[in-house]
């Protein structure tokens, strides 16, 4: 299965917010895709981070967020990767800086969505849908993360290293209801980076020094 980029190489976009039955609360990694293996595991990565307010299509940006996505803190998902991607890469071995593509300016105007010219290995990420499911006593929001990992450039040539999708889980266990409820919040976020960084580690892309990744002690 092939994955489109992001950018200028858009990932095909879903913004569609559709109610589907009996759904399971966990996060997984749908596609992993390598195309190349950079000559040596890389130490440090850039990530960038599209922000996607998944509201219905041709709504503004002044009009209200999606409820069930406010909710569960969906919307903090930028500010904690600003705060936890560095600490937990670091701890990885893995020297990151986060740069957040924000959905729209503070006037409602579409985002510029120039970055820098690229000199390190970039990792770029945005949430591209959010599907709603519900049982008879529980329900959820699944999000769709697409990945894009890009070695720095050569020659004036970007090497594209890999790409992946990833299925993350908000809202109620399916089996404790109520009684479990999945946010997005610091153990959260940690939990999507640890996927990611395993991911791309098993890919070859860098080199974890336990084996496995591990959390940060802060």
């Amino acid at each position: 299965m092939k994955v489109a980029g992001i950018g200028s190489r858009r990932f095909l976009i879903a913004l569609v917010l559709p109610v589907i039955l009996g759904a399971c609360a966990t996060s997984e990694v749908l596609v992993s895709q390598k195309s190349a293996s950079p000559a040596e595991p890389l130490k440090r990565i850039e990530i960038i981070y599209r922000e996607n307010e998944l509201r219905a299509p041709g709504l503004v940006a002044s009009q209200k967020r999606p409820e069930a996505l406010e909710s569960l803190g969906y919307y903090r998902l930028s500010s904690l990767l600003v705060e936890r991607a560095p600490r937990f890469f670091e701890a990885n071995g893995v020297d990151v800086q986060v740069v957040i593509i924000p959905s729209h300016k503070p006037d409602g105007a579409p985002p510029v969505g120039k970055l820098a010219p690229q000199r390190v290995p970039r990792l770029e990420l945005s949430v591209e849908d959010a599907r709603l499911w519900r049982s008879r006593q529980t329900s959820g929001v699944n999000l769709s993360l697409y990945a894009l990992l890009d070695d720095a450039p050569k020659d004036g040539k970007i090497n594209h290293l890999w790409s992946g999708v990833f299925k993350l889980s908000l809202g109620d266990d399916p089996g404790l209801g109520v009684l479990k409820v999945t946010r997005v919040d610091a153990h959260f976020v940690d939990g999507v980076l640890k996927l990611i960084l395993e991911k791309i580690a098993e890919e070859g892309m860098v080199a974890l020094p336990k084996g496995k990744a591990v959390e940060p002690t802060s």
